[in-house]
């Protein structure tokens, strides 16, 4: 559970609040919080996290209660917006993490989740020192994220966001 959720119980309680407002109060919160819990698992697990996939068993854990359109935006909220990872490790230009969003305004949050996911919640484990907009040798878009950790360590964190820069 801390690799789905690594502010714990508090990040849960933030995603019910979200869910709830999605789904109308139509759960109890006990179902909200298994239905949280559960569906961010699945999510996390699933080789295949398309929409197609994932909609249908959001919809049976709410037990027929919430619409496909429903749980279609909590799974666009529990997924990120339905971004995704690959390329490298981030700890260089040469090797960024390559975010695929649609937008700017899903790729942006993704960054900023990624590093939460990572090193823990912003703030509390981690600072954001500074962000600049980089050029690859490749002539790719990238984000360079220089944060500060607890223990005062700096760490740069690369990010390839080509496919999502200036898209909104």
């Amino acid at each position: 559970m801390a690799e789905v959720f690594p502010g714990g119980h508090v990040e849960v309680t933030k995603h019910v609040q979200k869910i709830k407002m999605i789904f109308n109060n139509k759960l109890s919160i006990s179902e909200y919080e298994a239905f949280v819990r559960g569906s961010k698992t699945v999510i996390h697990v699933a080789k295949d996290k398309t929409a197609e996939r994932i909609v249908p068993s959001l919809m049976n854990r709410s037990h027929g209660k919430v619409t496909q359109e429903e749980a279609y935006k909590a799974y666009l909220y529990l997924s990120g917006g339905g971004v995704s990872y690959s390329g490298g490790d981030g700890s260089s230009i040469d090797t960024p993490v390559l975010i695929h969003a649609q937008s700017s305004t899903m790729g942006v949050p993704a960054e900023y989740a990624f590093v939460t996911k990572k090193y823990g919640t912003q703030d509390e484990a981690w600072k954001l020192r500074t962000q600049y907009l980089l050029k690859s040798d490749y002539g790719r878009d990238v984000d360079l994220l220089l944060i500060e950790l607890q223990n005062g360590n700096e760490v740069k964190i690369y990010f390839d966001i080509t496919e999502f820069f200036g898209k909104f």
